[in-house]
């Protein structure tokens, strides 16, 4: 998925001129997709994520290699540490995860009967097809997928409300143009014809083209592209403040590169790029996580709550690392091997006492987070379905340009009369609470005074909200570059640190990061760079 259902819209309205009587090769002459533009080669850690849950011949056996190991401690009990536990303890590895909150999950959190028994997402919401290595590991644990349906093919795909105006994906379209047209200038000069490469802080010599670009705010690329009429420009901006999550001032230009998505590597056209659909948990994602949760547990793996990781240390042949427990006291765990699973905004604040990499202690102070929240309310019917003079028939999804930013219909697929909307917002407009009556209203913008009228007092039944950068845990909810980021230090934490010995996993530890997917990746990633035959497995798969 993008990550936000909005953003999915968005990215599909850009990637479909044809629907608009325009020609794809007008808009892009050669195409990268986000994979290419990252990583333009299947990495070990994608091949062994699929293979590894989806193969009969699991070769995950206990064996003598992968057991030199030794002991292992996991920091973080999200989709990553707990994949990494998972893992290991197939192994035949020993391991103890500790956890500094008081549940496993992370940013993944369903909200249980939020409205009329239908549940809603506080964190991580929806799955994309691609999405290997999470849907993989739901299949073995036996967690049931689901789409997330359109529900009516009349519907709008996505709606824009910018200067008290409504615009649809045509409009869109029909205005775009220069912009596309820069992005495919700027790739084509980054690029040129070389394939198989990766653009990160380790290739960053080989496209010096990269460098201005990345050092550009995305502010300022937007304010420099001619021709770029000033409602796309706010529409296309307010999409990355809520996607992203950070102020376009304080993104990396290169973000934009990511959305214009297009891959003809097959000799065809994929419409909405590598996947056209979204899925879900059924249930909620909180479901993967129990599951996952019961499986470390009932293979004998310790989960240590309330443990908050103050201290970090390369000790001979070992790792020490210091934690806080719950009553107040201070414990010291030797390891043989660690795996930090804990995003770098909490990890800032351990105290590190030997050396790393430059470029890994820079990742770790500077890589930014995006400030992110969602509001979600319950509402009677689901009247956004129907039409309402101008307003067509829609799923739920709106991007504006008021504070509530977007929206989109949690309750597609659910039983129940009523409705659950969910608002996104980033940025600045991401770090506190908005009143109840402001998304209310914010929904309700875009329509007729009388439509107004009728469903203003009908739109509160069930309210919950979240804001992850005041989550003490997490402080934010994923990983973002800011300028400079992509070349300088995007790529350095999935590196290894003190001889292999400290490993790392987490959506910020993959090129495809941000995604619940890239956590379990990052993590199956890291038990292959402690588990030898893990990663021999792999290199035998890459023959294949």
């Amino acid at each position: 998925m993008a990550r936000s259902e909005l953003f999915r819209q968005l990215k599909r309205a850009l990637r479909s001129p044809e629907r608009f009587g325009e020609r794809v090769d007008s808009f892009l002459e050669r195409p990268i997709d986000r994979r290419t533009f990252l990583r333009t080669t299947a990495t070990a850690s994608t091949i062994v994520a699929g293979a590894l849950y989806a193969n009969p011949r699991r070769l995950l056996a206990a064996t003598p290699d992968a057991r030199d190991a030794g002991q292992v401690a996991i920091v973080g009990a999200g989709f990553a540490g707990l994949t990494a536990a998972y893992e290991l303890r197939k192994l035949g590895v020993q391991a103890t995860v500790f956890e500094a909150s008081t549940r496993t999950g992370g940013r993944v959190l369903t909200r249980d009967a939020f409205h009329q028994g239908m549940f809603c997402e506080m964190g991580g919401e929806l799955i994309d097809r691609n999405h290997r290595s999470l849907l993989a590991l739901a299949a073995e644990l036996g967690v049931e997928i689901e789409e997330f349906p359109e529900e009516n093919s009349r519907t709008a795909d996505l709606l824009y409300f910018f200067d008290g105006r409504v615009y649809t994906d045509r409009d869109l379209f029909r205005a775009v143009g220069p912009l596309v047209e820069r992005v495919r200038a700027d790739r084509m000069s980054i690029f040129g014809n070389l394939e198989g490469e990766v653009l990160d802080c380790r290739s960053a010599a080989k496209f010096p083209n990269a460098l201005p670009i990345d050092h550009q705010s995305l502010e300022q690329y937007l304010d420099e592209t001619p021709g770029l009429e000033s409602w796309v420009k706010r529409l296309v901006g307010h999409a990355y403040v809520t996607e992203f999550g950070l102020e376009l001032g304080n993104q990396s230009a290169l973000n934009l590169h990511l959305l214009i998505d297009y891959d003809l590597s097959d000799g065809e056209f994929a419409l909405f790029g590598e996947s056209d659909e979204s899925l879900r948990v059924k249930g909620g994602n909180s479901r993967l996580v129990e599951k996952l949760t019961a499986a470390v547990a009932a293979g004998g793996t310790p989960i240590e709550y309330g443990h908050r990781l103050l201290a970090l240390e390369e000790r001979g042949t070992k790792v020490s690392l210091q934690f806080e427990c719950p009553n107040g006291s201070t414990r010291e765990f030797v390891a043989d091997r660690a795996i930090c699973a804990i995003p770098f905004s909490t990890l800032r604040s351990v105290e590190i006492r030997s050396p790393m990499t430059a470029p890994k202690t820079a990742a770790i102070r500077r890589l930014a987070y995006a400030t992110h929240a969602k509001a979600m309310i319950g509402t009677r019917d689901r009247f956004w379905r129907k039409r309402h003079g101008s307003i067509k028939v829609s799923n739920g999804a709106w991007l504006n340009d008021c504070t509530t930013q977007a929206f989109w219909e949690t309750s597609r697929g659910q039983a129940g009369s009523g409705g659950i909307l969910t608002s996104f917002r980033g940025g600045r407009a991401g770090t506190g609470d908005l009143p109840w009556n402001s998304v209310v209203e914010d929904f309700l913008a875009p329509y007729a005074d009388s439509v107004r009228a009728r469903y203003a007092d009908t739109m509160l039944e069930a309210k919950a909200s979240v804001v992850w950068a005041r989550d003490p845990f997490v402080q934010g909810s994923y990983s973002c570059p800011r300028p400079g980021d992509t070349t300088e230090i995007l790529g350095a934490a999935e590196d290894p640190e003190w001889g292999g010995k400290l490993v790392f996993a987490g959506e910020h530890a993959s090129a495809n990061f941000g995604y619940m997917d890239a956590a379990v990746e990052s993590a199956i990633k890291a038990v292959n760079m402690l588990a030898p035959s893990a990663t021999r497995f792999t290199a035998g798969l890459r023959g294949r």
